[in-house]
């Protein structure tokens, strides 16, 4: 399970958190695929949804939670940091 760590969006705040290839919808062939992490500080608690390609390495991210109509599933994680 790779270990991934972003910057909040929301908060500017390091959040880190695990995911594994069957957290993601690879199959559909539309990638980058969403996923939906969210902050579990508890100053913040908001979701940013974050981009993995075929490799989970992350592409991109956005603040809030996307579209996931394109996809067969979107998961929600949350991430393992609770400072604040």
């Amino acid at each position: 399970m790779p270990l991934k760590a972003i910057v909040c969006p929301h908060c500017n705040k390091k959040m880190l958190f695990t995911i594994t290839s069957d957290d993601v919808d690879l199959s559909s062939g539309k990638l980058p695929a969403p996923l939906y992490v969210k902050h579990s500080s508890k100053i913040c608690q908001k979701t940013t949804t974050v981009y993995l390609d075929s490799d989970l390495r992350i592409s991109l991210m956005d603040k809030g939670i996307e579209d996931g109509s394109k996809w067969k599933f979107v998961k929600f994680v949350n991430s393992l940091d609770d400072s604040g």
